[in-house]
C-alpha cells in the first residue's frame, strides 16, 4: 500500500487494523451493515482520512473507478460492483500489507 492508494474495506465484523492501514494510504473507506458502520465510526472517530457508510459487496455507494485497493476477506468471487469501483490496475486483496 502506498500514500496514493484509496482503499475500500468490506467490513465483516472481524478485527481489522484499520488505523494502521489508514496511516499508509490517502484515504480509507469502509462499507458494511449499519451496526458494523456505527461501531467503526465510534472506534476510528479520530482518524481524518477514514469514513464508513452502509453498503455491501453488491451495493457500493461510490463512483466508478474510485479505489485502487479493495480489502475483502470473504474469499468470494468479486462482484460487478467491486469491479466497477476498482481503478484499472487496482487489486482486491484479503490483507493490503
Amino acid at each position: 500500500m502506498t500514500r496514493d492508494d484509496r482503499v475500500l474495506v468490506l467490513l465483516d465484523g472481524s478485527e481489522m487494523p484499520i488505523a494502521q492501514w489508514a496511516a499508509g494510504c490517502e484515504s480509507l473507506s469502509g462499507i458494511g451493515t449499519i451496526d458494523q458502520v456505527r461501531a467503526a465510526r465510534r472506534q476510528f472517530a479520530g482518524l481524518e482520512n477514514v469514513m464508513f457508510t452502509p453498503g455491501s459487496r453488491q451495493e457500493i455507494p461510490w463512483a466508478d473507478m474510485r479505489f485502487s485497493i479493495i480489502v475483502d476477506r470473504s474469499g468470494a468471487e468479486p462482484t460487478l460492483e467491486m469491479m466497477r469501483v476498482l481503478v484499472e490496475g487496482g487489486r482486491i486483496v484479503s490483507d493490503p500489507e
